[in-house]
């Protein structure tokens, strides 16, 4: 199914993305930072020193300064917020995507 002219893939946490990262190659990753498991942080972090380029954009519903400051930290394109506006997400995809180019 595409979703404003992308084609989202989804999973149930961190793990579950790692154990099928060979089947998918996203051109971008809307990375929630609280997952139950290993958090998003964990996961850039271990995509970063694997050598990934997949460019992050972490989103939360916990916004304060410290997440916003450790987002920034590892060069994401994007730092949301759960309640940001619809378009605001899809225009940090379309700078992920552009960048893949």
């Amino acid at each position: 199914m595409l979703a404003a002219g992308f084609q989202p893939f989804t999973f149930p946490s961190a793990e579950a993305f790692l154990q099928d990262r060979e089947l998918v190659r996203p051109d971008c990753i809307l990375l929630d930072i609280q997952l139950g498991g290993m958090s998003g942080f964990e996961l850039e972090d271990w995509l970063a020193s694997s050598g990934s380029t997949i460019p992050v954009i972490f989103i939360t519903a916990h916004d304060d300064s410290e997440t916003r400051e450790q987002a920034r930290q590892t060069g994401c394109i994007a730092y949301l917020r759960k309640n940001d506006p619809g378009e605001m997400v899809l225009e940090a995809i379309r700078r992920a995507v552009k960048r893949v180019e």
